[in-house]
């Protein structure tokens, strides 16, 4: 079974507001995001973390919209991390495959998903584009150009093998670790390397409240 864990339990300081449930055209951002994986024939259940004052909010969208493969809505917890260990204890226990996704990342093409599952049957897979900039790193007022061909953009969907990466997520919490995003924890416990799939330039993550104009034309192209 492969399960999508989609995580929106963000409390959207950047953007002052609950950027999952901004509304564009009178969608939620987060129903336009739940939509790309209840259609996808690859993924079998969904399970989406927000606040657990949001839930009945969560629920309410799921059932307007329909969205059959929304197994469960369960509660977050502070950081991402936490958010995501609550996503993986609600999966079915014959889970084999699980992906982590964004909530508010609504443009997720079918292509990204498929590739990210087929891969993740076999080991840890994160999507990601090259930098089109050229990319430099500032250390105590000091400035280094970065080679930006090693360079990777991760996004999500992040994918990985459901058991081994809900080990290496249940040690993380037990020693109070935290990371940048999902695949960082895979590479802590594991030490191994992670496929790349190719990503988007349209996969964006919507974080700043001038991301939702960009966000109205790209749902006119994907």
């Amino acid at each position: 079974m492969v399960s999508a864990i989609i995580v929106a339990a963000g409390r959207g300081q950047r953007f002052r507001g609950k950027k999952q449930f901004a509304e564009i055209d009178s969608k939620p951002l987060i129903a336009y995001t739940i939509d790309r994986f209840n259609r996808n024939e690859n993924i079998d259940e969904i399970i989406v973390v927000v606040e657990e004052r949001d839930r009945a909010v969560m629920e309410q969208i799921i059932e307007k919209y329909g969205f059959n493969k929304v197994r469960k809505v369960t509660g977050g917890g502070k950081r991402r991390i936490d958010s995501v260990y609550q996503g993986i204890k609600a999966c079915s226990n014959n889970t084999s495959v699980c992906l982590i996704h964004d909530g508010v990342r609504p443009n997720v093409s079918k292509r990204i998903i498929d590739e990210v599952v087929k891969r993740a049957r076999k080991n840890a897979v994160v999507c990601g584009i090259k930098p089109r900039d050229t990319v430099k790193m500032v250390e105590h007022s000091k400035m280094h150009t970065l080679n930006r061909e090693s360079l990777v953009l991760s996004q999500t969907p992040q994918g990985f093998p459901f058991k081994l990466f809900s080990a290496a997520i249940e040690r993380a919490i037990e020693q109070d670790r935290d990371f940048p995003d999902d695949a960082a924890i895979w590479e802590w416990f594991y030490n191994g390397e992670i496929d790349i799939v190719e990503g988007s330039i349209m996969n964006i993550k919507i974080t700043y409240k001038e991301d939702m104009e960009v966000e109205r034309c790209l749902l006119g192209l994907v």
